[in-house]
């Protein structure tokens, strides 16, 4: 299986060990939005295997009559290596293909910069095995919460979302695509998962107080899809999930830590 449709105009391209095992055991979710004229990318994956990425992006392309010479636009959630280590493969397969993230995502991606995406810090715990060797600098814009990117037709607003990270942020998509009526779908990168589970580790820009306002923001969203970085997507009335984190937070606890 190389790639799974979610909604009209939107699949995932990518996806590891804690998801659906399209591509790479270490890669996030990568999704593939397509528009009218132009298209979108949603996290890049790991850069072990991003072949199987691009393979799968063609392979949709192909089969939907998405030109991919056409602008796109590469969406960064955050800089963990496991969303950012393939931006420069795809950059490269995609010449296209235009990278944004938040701004200290964007600074430390376009520099290589492992302790400001903090892969010392994951290869010590064992999330990364010894030997993997990110993908290398990539040119990356920054982008700020409130901005709202328009490719082909469509549009997506970008949600600063800190908390798991520094520049984390989330990307809203109103989905007029045809099917089965409109919905605003949320890309959650590692910000928040299906069931109100939430990313907390021992990193040096994690921020819990930020993470609580983080949470507030988006439970005011009433989202309908959530499609975050792992694990499961929510399809329809995603909002729940949105509620049990932020309930959570607003009784002075913490959200369940997916592992």
């Amino acid at each position: 299986m190389s790639a799974i449709t979610l909604r009209p105009g939107v699949h995932l391209v990518g996806s590891g060990a804690a998801g659906f095992d399209l591509s790479d055991a270490l890669d996030c979710h990568v999704y593939l939005i397509e528009g009218t004229t132009g298209w979108a990318v949603i996290d890049a994956g790991s850069g072990n295997d991003s072949a199987r990425i691009v393979a799968s992006i063609r392979s949709v392309a192909a089969a939907r009559g998405l030109d991919l010479t056409q602008p796109g636009t590469l969406l960064l959630t955050h800089g963990h290596a496991d969303h950012s280590g393939g931006t420069a493969d795809l950059l490269a397969a995609f010449p296209t293909l235009t990278a944004y993230a938040g701004a200290a995502a964007a600074e430390w991606v376009s520099r290589g910069d492992l302790q400001g995406i903090s892969l010392d810090r994951g290869k010590a715990s064992g999330a990364y095995p010894a030997d993997y060797a990110y993908g290398g600098a990539a040119p990356v814009l920054p982008l700020a919460g409130g901005e709202t990117r328009g490719f082909g037709g469509r549009s997506i607003r970008v949600i600063a979302a800190p908390g798991h990270a520094r520049g984390h942020l989330c990307f809203l998509l109103q989905d007029n695509a045809p099917g089965p009526g409109s919905a605003r779908i949320l890309f959650s990168g590692d910000c928040v998962f299906t069931r109100g589970r939430i990313s907390l580790q021992n990193l040096h820009d994690v921020d819990i107080p930020a993470y609580a306002n983080t949470l507030a923001v988006l439970d005011g969203l009433n989202i309908d899809a959530l499609l975050p970085g792992h694990y499961s997507v929510s399809l329809s009335n995603a909002a729940r999930h949105i509620r049990i984190a932020h309930d959570a937070f607003q009784a002075g606890s913490v959200p369940p830590n997916a592992p």
